[in-house]
């Protein structure tokens, strides 16, 4: 179990920087696509190694001694293993063996396949849910601060405001209208 030192330091600078780049890709994936070459498939993978490093901290269970997980930061008995539930579509493009482990984090065969969808118009591929898993990501962390022990709530509540003004910081620079809040 991590000593209170190390759960503090993980929250004010890990965790911080988790959301911050995960809600800065995603503003960036959703700028006008003509400005730079390639900026939106350089934001989209950003963003999703963002969201899936997340996605692993608010899963239940531990796969190594040195995993932070959001357990660590509630009491006994509170219902972690539920933070993802109300967001199918984190599990639907970030979960085992699904699109994003298809398409970014894994070699596979048959890759094009693994897109997460099956819209004729690809609205549903995984390519085009950046902003959908960064909002669900948000989400499940105003949740997270809810059951969050005292003594972490503040830190986690100042990691998400401070992600989330750069986000907006960076939606300005790239003049997007709605930023993600």
């Amino acid at each position: 179990m991590p000593t209170e030192a190390e759960k503090v330091s993980f929250l004010d600078e890990d965790f911080c920087d988790c959301l911050r780049w995960l809600v800065v890709a995603a503003h960036a994936w959703d700028a006008p696509r003509h400005r730079i070459a390639h900026q939106n498939v350089l934001a989209m993978m950003t963003a999703f190694i963002q969201a899936r490093a997340l996605y692993e901290f608010y899963r239940p269970g531990s796969d190594g001694d040195d995993d932070a997980r959001a357990e660590h930061f509630c009491p006994t008995g509170a219902v972690v293993s539920t933070l993802l539930d109300s967001h199918p579509e984190l599990k639907r493009y970030l979960g085992h063996r699904q699109a994003a482990n298809k398409r970014l984090f894994h070699p596979v065969y048959g890759r094009s396949g693994h897109s997460g969808g099956s819209q004729p118009d690809e609205s549903d591929h995984l390519k085009n849910q950046v902003r959908l898993v960064a909002e669900s990501m948000v989400a499940v962390t105003r949740s997270f601060a809810d059951l969050a022990k005292s003594d972490y709530k503040q830190r986690i509540e100042d990691a998400l405001t401070k992600a989330l003004d750069d986000g907006c910081r960076a939606a300005r620079e790239y003049g997007l209208d709605t930023p993600i809040t």
